[in-house]
């Protein structure tokens, strides 16, 4: 199996807002913490710090930045309770268990988009302030949070609309020009194609560029196997299209049993099977393997796919050449899976990565840099 990998997470232009003070706090104004109340005295109870307070002491414990310039984008946890804080013993962690937080006493949590040009997974970061003694507790992991068991996608649905966004945004306009795609009736042929598009990690589209970006990546695809110079040229019918959804244009993301059906109805012993997917990736750890994000079935709006069940998928077709063309953040994780004998049986090709192991992929409105480049 050849590699081609391109480390595509940079800096490119940066278009987020600076904005301080979405909870009433003017820039550079101090609010002193509030006094807790005397410990000794049976009868009274702790004075929590107020909103306000745990703002503050939340944006000073950062490193410092231009929040007028850094691809970030900060978000204080709102709830129902008063002010917002979090009662003792509220679990707290990522979507992928890489670290698990309850606070002792009632707390106010924050959140922080680090990479908001990139697809996900990418470096976020998570703070709790202690209501009762200002006390900060901060963890980096690689994907949204999760509150008592329950993920949180506010941030992701809301992005620059978020009442509670204390500086940054969206880094990216959410909507681009999408490129379209007319069928050309190409001459028979024995390769054959399947393009899989990613979930849409966010619930409103109009607040973020996932979809348009991953749809923009799987028309030019289509535009690349089916009518570019250079590309096979194949017939509309021997390209086969998953996670795509006709009647909401701002929807994508194929589940784990449409891959998998998908790929099991496909031409077995073909000459050449092109294998596209678009979407967000999560990078390998100590006891996890790298997978990639689907879209969930029942009440469940994200499942996983590792790399080695997609292989396992993929032999099942039994081609005789694959081109398999992986964008997603650290997609570079796919070779080794990818490149193994498994059975008596492996992939026999070439595949193309976005990222490296430990690279996140840039994203634009209508699309990612990676496959831009690829389009020339």
């Amino acid at each position: 199996m050849v590699h081609v990998s391109r480390h595509s997470c940079r800096s490119t232009r940066c278009i987020a807002a600076g904005v301080l003070l979405v909870l009433g706090l003017s820039a550079g104004r101090h609010v002193p913490c509030a006094k807790a109340a005397d410990p000794a005295s049976p009868a009274s109870s702790p004075t929590l710090l107020t909103r306000q307070n745990a703002v503050n002491i939340f944006l000073n414990s950062l490193d410092p930045f231009d929040p007028d310039t850094a691809t970030a984008a900060a978000y204080f946890f709102r709830q129902s309770q008063p002010d917002s804080v979090l009662p003792p013993f509220v679990t707290v962690s990522d979507f992928d268990s890489s670290f698990v937080y309850q606070s002792p006493n009632p707390s106010y949590f924050f959140w922080i988009d680090w990479q908001t040009q990139c697809f996900w997974g990418h470096r976020a970061g998570y703070t709790s302030v202690d209501a009762v003694n200002g006390n900060v507790q901060s963890f980096e992991a690689l994907s949204w949070p999760v509150i008592n068991g329950v993920p949180d996608y506010q941030y992701l649905d809301l992005a620059s609309f978020h009442p509670d966004l204390l500086f940054g945004g969206t880094f990216y306009p959410a909507i681009g020009v999408v490129p379209g795609f007319t069928p050309q009736p190409n001459p028979a042929s024995t390769e054959w194609a399947i393009v899989i598009a990613g979930r849409n990690t966010h619930l409103d589209p109009a607040s973020t560029p996932d979809a348009p970006a991953i749809k923009g990546d799987v028309v030019r695809a289509l535009n690349y196997l089916n009518q570019q110079n250079g590309g096979p040229k194949l017939p509309p019918g021997n390209i086969t299209v998953v996670g795509i959804d006709a009647g909401d244009p701002n929807n994508t993301g194929a589940t784990r049993d449409e891959m998998k059906a998908a790929i099991k109805n496909l031409p077995k012993n073909c000459d050449k099977l092109y294998v596209f997917y678009y979407g967000h990736g999560q990078e390998r750890v100590a006891n996890r393997e790298a997978k990639l994000f689907v879209k969930g079935t029942g009440g469940n709006r994200t499942a996983s796919v590792t790399y080695a069940e997609f292989r396992d998928w993929l032999l099942c077709a039994e081609a005789k050449e694959y081109c398999i063309l992986m964008m997603d953040c650290f997609s570079g994780s796919a070779i080794p899976p990818f490149s193994r004998r498994v059975g008596g049986k492996q992939l026999k090709g070439m595949v193309f990565t976005s990222s490296s192991p430990t690279q996140p992929t840039d994203r634009e409105a209508d699309g990612s840099t990676f496959m831009k480049a690829l389009s020339l």
